[in-house]
């Protein structure tokens, strides 16, 4: 990608460039979350052959993890989500299921000035997705509760990096195509017939954003850094079929 900072820095370092995902809000979600299902009463988890069929909604944060320049940190930017699914009955409260859909994210990278007790964000990037999780989701407590677990796959349409000059296009110096893990937990409440879902979802990739050949101005090696997310997601399910 471009030059990762809007002064060139004395040298690119191996770190693991940790952003702080999880804060307060998060801990106040997870206690939204029980709250929710408490006003739920107990319903028989989906049967067998039956189909989920929703749309779902969420927001949250992304960072990338990895290689960074000297001095600097990775920080949080706004993610957003919109999403399909299509869920399948295999046994009960088990479920496969498919999400597609359209995302976004980015990070920021924000260099230590000196002077300054906190760093300054520098650069902004901005990543869009087309994605399709394949997961396995998992009912419990009479199926309020579920838990999922899914194999995210994702082709990158848009990436830009901004200095605060304007943005750049830089697509065509990462991998478009990216293999990601995802965990999710979330509660499901009953209004009449659809079902208001409430989900906590964890994501983080597994392939390298950047090309392994490529060595952008200012580093040394090529860097390897991948993109997580933290999100809350709400959307409506519609039981379809399946045993009377």
């Amino acid at each position: 990608m471009a030059t990762m900072g809007r002064q060139p820095p004395s040298g690119p370092e191996k770190s693991s460039g940790r952003s702080t995902l999880v804060s307060r809000p998060v801990r106040c979600a997870l206690v939204l979350l029980v709250l929710l299902a408490s006003v739920e009463t107990a319903f028989a988890p989906p049967a067998e052959g039956q189909l989920l069929l929703g749309v779902r909604v969420g927001g949250g944060s992304s960072a990338l993890t990895g290689d960074r320049p000297e001095n600097a940190t990775y920080t949080g930017r706004t993610a957003f989500s919109i999403r399909g699914l299509v869920g399948a009955g295999i046994a009960d409260g088990l479920f496969l299921t498919v999400e597609p859909g359209v995302g976004g994210g980015g990070t920021g990278v924000a260099y230590v000035v000196r002077g300054q007790d906190e760093p300054r964000d520098s650069i902004d990037v901005s990543l869009q997705y087309v994605s399709m999780p394949l997961g396995l989701r998992v009912g419990t407590g009479g199926g309020r509760f579920y838990a999922t677990s899914a194999l995210n796959l994702a082709y990158l349409v848009s990436a830009e990096i901004d200095d605060g000059s304007g943005p750049t296009d830089v697509l065509d110096s990462v991998n478009r195509f990216d293999v990601g893990v995802g965990f999710a937990v979330g509660t499901r409440i009953g209004l009449g017939r659809p079902r208001l879902t409430v989900e906590l979802r964890y994501t983080q990739s597994v392939r390298n954003l950047t090309d392994d050949n490529y060595v952008p101005p200012g580093w040394d090696f090529a860097p390897r850094f991948k993109s997580r997310g933290f999100g809350i997601i709400g959307g409506l399910e519609f039981e379809v079929g399946g045993p009377r």
